[in-house]
């Protein structure tokens, strides 16, 4: 059997592993098990910024899904919090219309999993259109200052 290098394996559909994992998990019940495959994918070495034939990183479908638990780990091994697809559009912007998408349709639970996500994502200095350097920028959390004790967004 030849053995494949995940580093930069990207299947028939343009998917890379992250991606596909991300994109094709179908238990939203079970997001934690979701974020243990991510994890484990990371550490064993692929590149969590690799996008898809959209443009996408795992991070931005990660947000798409409503999927928190995820995007604490990825942005905790690196992931652009600031990437855009191939048509210049930032995660937030994919991120918020997705949620306007579910607000419409009724589907709060939806709507409340990718609000959560984007409120993550701010907090990790992801903003609505980044620019070209913002794409290219490492996450960092904000500190939050209350009663003059300093807190940091927590890693997954």
């Amino acid at each position: 059997m030849k053995e494949t290098n995940l580093i930069s394996w990207v299947d028939f559909h343009g998917d890379t592993p992250l991606t596909a994992l991300i994109k094709k998990w179908k238990d939203e019940n079970k997001e934690l098990k979701l974020r243990d495959g991510v994890a484990r994918l990371i550490e064993s070495g692929v590149e969590v910024n690799m996008r898809d034939r959209n443009g996408n990183t795992a991070l931005a479908i990660a947000a798409i899904r409503g999927s928190r638990p995820c995007i604490g780990t990825l942005l905790s091994a690196g992931a652009l919090p600031n990437s855009r697809d191939y048509r210049g559009v930032g995660i937030i912007a994919i991120a918020t219309a997705r949620m306007e998408r579910a607000k419409t349709e009724e589907k709060n639970n939806c709507y409340a999993r990718i609000f959560s996500c984007v409120t993550l994502l701010t907090d990790y200095g992801a903003v609505a259109e980044p620019t070209d350097y913002e794409e290219w920028m490492p996450a960092k959390p904000k500190k939050f200052i209350e009663a003059g004790r300093k807190y940091h967004v927590s890693k997954y």
